[in-house]
């Protein structure tokens, strides 16, 4: 008796492949937004076909469920709460697949000012600025956060300000 699977349809095959992925997909998602990028990576990774994988970012496009405007904004909350500056969030961004001109629009809303601020209280409670050098420590460990340097030197400058 011949193997019935062996005999199935390319198109059932398909259906039942788009099925997996789907299933994959919104797995995904449920663990954290994703860029279109993204998805599209994990799924080619998962070894879903291309005219899988374009199917099912499509429908999920049309849902609504990835919007790499969204995913955007998710990423620069995530980095803010991570107490991170400007560029090393837009490098996130990069790297998750969003484009340029849509990486420029979502970090031009976000104001690093009170990350910093935030980020040198935290770095002042085991650490102090009693000399050069350690104000020198605490100016390379914001620009490894992504800050940029005219923010450190604000802060910096408030914050001996304050301590007088």
């Amino acid at each position: 008796m011949e193997n019935p699977k062996l005999h199935r349809s390319r198109a059932s095959r398909l259906k039942d492949s788009e099925a997996k992925a789907r299933a994959f997909a919104l797995k995904l998602l449920g663990y954290r937004q994703r860029s279109e990028s993204e998805l599209r990576e994990r799924l080619l990774g998962k070894g879903f076909s291309q005219e899988v994988t374009e199917n099912i970012i499509k429908i999920f496009k049309n849902s609504g469920l990835i919007d790499d405007r969204d995913a955007a904004k998710y990423f620069v909350r995530v980095g803010e709460q991570r107490l991170l500056g400007k560029r090393k969030i837009a490098e996130i961004l990069f790297k998750r697949g969003i484009k340029p001109e849509l990486v420029e629009e979502v970090i031009e809303e976000f104001d690093e000012t009170e990350s910093a601020t935030r980020s040198v209280q935290k770095w002042l409670r085991r650490h102090s600025l009693k000399d050069r050098d350690s104000e020198e420590k605490l100016k390379e460990f914001m620009l490894r956060r992504g800050y940029r340097m005219d923010t450190i030197i604000r802060i910096i400058k408030k914050i001996k300000e304050e301590g007088k």
